[in-house]
This record gives C-alpha cells, structure tokens and sequence, in this order.
C-alpha cells in the first residue's frame, strides 16, 4: 500500500508490504499513523484509501473512500433533515480527537481484510478456471491419444488382414 502515487512523480511518504494472510490491526495502525501526521502536518490536504472492495466471490470493486478530512455521511434523498442538539460530556470536540484515530485504524483495517479477501477470491477463480482448462485439455489429449491408438490397431489389422490373402 502507498501513500501517494510514483507515477505522478510524487514523494512516497511510506510503502506498506507483506501484511501476510492475516493483517492485524496494528498494521492498520502503522499504515493509519504515518496517514494522520501527514495530514496533521499540512504535507497533504485529504487522504484517500484505495482498495478493492470484496463483493462476492466473482466480484471485486476498486474502490475510493476519502480518510481524511473525515466527511459526514451523505443523507438519502428520502431521508428527513431533523437536526438534533446533543450534549457531549466531555465535549464534542475532545470525544472526536479520541474518536478519529480509531475510526481512521479501522477504515485502513477493513480496507486491508477486503484486499486479502479480494485477493484469495481472485486466486481461487483463476486457479479454478487452470484447473478446468487442464481437465478439458487432458480430456482432449485422451481422445486424441484413444484415436490414434485405434487407428494404429485398424493398421496392424489390415496388415495382417492382406498379408494372409497373399
């Protein structure tokens, strides 16, 4: 996983390999990290997590969710615009800076379990497909080889068929 693009010729920030069949949340967390001080910093001014989402078996889907800064989710068309009053205690403000590092820990880390999903799904397709395309082509080569030999007995029968008449 990258942090920004090498193909636009921009600074690599991080790189993020080898999570193994079973990423944990502290690599989320490091991957989660390194995103949040950049941000902090001014380095950047929004971070996206790119993935492939797991769908189904057959179906994976590349996408985008923006990380920070964090949006609010888009309200359904159908969905009424009430606005509640709470009050927080401690304050707003203090339960979303204890909220925001692990809501961005679990964004990465879902992102991570889909991509190993997606990833094994894929894998399972293709070596599905191998598998029946090596069927098909071992029963071909079985019919080619049964033709070939019943041609080559046809022959040594008809050798001995006239050779008998002569």
């Amino acid at each position: 996983m990258w942090l920004l693009a090498v193909r636009t010729q921009q600074t690599l920030l991080a790189e993020f390999t080898n999570y193994g069949d079973r990423p944990g949340l502290n690599d989320a967390s490091a991957i989660a990290q390194v995103a949040v001080d950049a941000f902090q910093k001014g380095e950047v001014d929004a971070v996206y997590l790119v993935y492939a989402r797991f769908v189904n078996t057959v179906t994976q889907q590349p996408t985008s969710v923006q990380l920070l800064p964090v949006q609010p989710p888009a309200k359904e068309e159908n969905e009424e615009q009430k606005t509640v009053e709470y009050i927080y205690e401690p304050d707003a403000r203090t339960i979303f800076e204890a909220l925001l590092p692990r809501y961005v820990d679990v964004q990465v880390y879902q992102a991570l379990l889909e991509t190993v999903a997606s990833f094994y799904s894929a894998q399972m397709i293709a070596m599905k497909n191998a598998t029946d395309s090596a069927q098909d082509l071992v029963q071909d080569l079985t019919l080619t080889y049964n033709k070939a030999r019943q041609a080559a007995i046809t022959m040594q029968i008809l050798e001995v068929v006239a050779g008998s008449g002569e």
